[in-house]
């Protein structure tokens, strides 16, 4: 069941919508609607959980040979091994999945003019200040959210492959004879 909007927030879900399946469409900014779902729409939105994320900029802070020396039983930067990396990021990730307060949801939304669609949202939760909406986008399907957010957003424990970790991290230049690698 389509989340009912007041009128004046209906009108931005029934452009975004629009822009939707026709981009020559403006697209509305939809940041007004934050307010009203966290007052009025709490339940729906919470209701609408796809799931929890990590942001992978805040993985790349860690994701360097220097912390894996101070974290590991290695001695320098040159004992360092891919698996050692491997095993090191994983347990990080697992610790960051752990103590995160972010989430994505969705919410059926509808236009009188339109196909149904879903309203996307990441969710930062802080204790002090509550929660802060982001990257709100109406979709076709709440599905192609997610699939637009792998490259930025580790959604769920393992959805980082091996190969992924190593591209992350920050691995040390080897200098070959005669110029840099």
């Amino acid at each position: 069941m389509a989340t009912k909007f007041p009128k004046k927030f209906q009108a931005l879900i029934d452009d975004a919508i629009r822009h939707l399946w026709d981009p020559k469409c403006p697209k509305p900014d939809l940041q007004p609607v934050t307010q009203w779902l966290r007052d009025q729409a709490w339940e729906d939105v919470m209701n609408g959980i796809l799931g929890g994320y990590i942001d992978c900029q805040k993985v790349l802070g860690f994701l360097n040979d220097a912390t894996l020396v101070g974290s590991m039983d290695v001695d320098k930067k040159t004992d360092i091994t891919d698996p050692y990396r491997i095993n090191f990021a994983k347990g990080r990730l697992n610790a960051l999945f752990d103590q995160s307060a972010c989430s994505i949801h969705a919410l059926d939304v509808a236009s009188k003019a339109m196909p149904p669609a879903s309203l996307c949202m990441m969710i930062q939760y802080n204790g002090v200040s509550g929660a802060r909406f982001h990257n709100l986008v109406v979709c076709h399907c709440a599905e192609d959210y997610l699939a637009s957010l792998k490259s930025e957003a580790a959604l769920e424990r393992g959805s980082l492959r091996d190969e992924d970790i190593l591209k992350l991290c920050k691995k040390p230049r080897v200098k070959h004879k005669g110029g840099e690698a």
